[in-house]
């Protein structure tokens, strides 16, 4: 069977990382793949101070994480497992990391659709708490996310917009971006097809 190594940023609960998804992910792989994990963490001193914000009611904002913590833990898990060089790696969430470590990507959002997104509707911007990054700070982001995007074998987006951003706007080929939605957390069997009756409201 396959290795993968699975990178992700995990919260304590692992199930509500990322509302869940990418724990589901993460089973729905091990049927046909032999998953590895390589745990990331934030550093101490932010999990203090975004305890902090929260503490004093602040808006801790969206966090860009540090590039070189990642290349730090993959030499280290490296070291300590001596796999086969060739072994495809899998990073859910695509912060740029120093040494370009992901094979595959899965995405929700890019920082260059960020940046898209500050030029052509200044107005919605300014809900998408990325106003209080410095400016430079997201231009070095992109500029760092968009080589990892350049030298990953695949791109997995949550959405077709942006799959189709990062082909239109970042020049990636076609054929390297996927949509794969961001699956469901219920029983597929339990979902019955067909017509209803009555009146329903779905909240999403």
């Amino acid at each position: 069977m396959t290795e993968v190594l699975y990178i992700c940023l995990w919260y304590k609960d692992k199930k509500r990382t990322w509302s869940g998804t990418a724990w589901s992910l993460r089973q729905a792989m091990e049927p046909y793949l032999q998953v590895q994990d390589l745990a990331l963490s934030d550093p101490l001193y932010r999990k203090i101070l975004r305890r902090l914000q929260r503490k004093k009611g602040l808006n801790p904002g969206p966090v860009l994480r540090d590039r070189l913590r990642l290349s730090g833990r993959y030499a280290a898990w490296r070291h300590r497992h001596r796999t086969d060089e060739k072994m495809p790696v899998f990073q859910f969430g695509g912060w740029p990391s120093g040494a370009y470590l992901a094979s595959y990507l899965y995405q929700d959002l890019s920082i260059s659709a960020i940046l898209w997104l500050q030029r052509e509707d200044p107005v919605g911007y300014r809900y998408c708490e990325y106003d209080q990054v410095p400016q430079k700070t997201l231009e070095r982001r992109a500029a760092r996310q968009l080589e990892q995007y350049r030298q990953s074998e695949g791109v997995f987006t949550m959405s077709r917009w942006l799959s189709e951003f990062l082909i239109r706007e970042c020049g990636l080929p076609r054929e390297k971006v996927h949509a794969v939605g961001g699956g469901i957390n219920v029983d597929a069997a339990g979902i019955r097809p067909g017509s209803k009756e009555g009146r329903r409201i779905l909240f999403v």
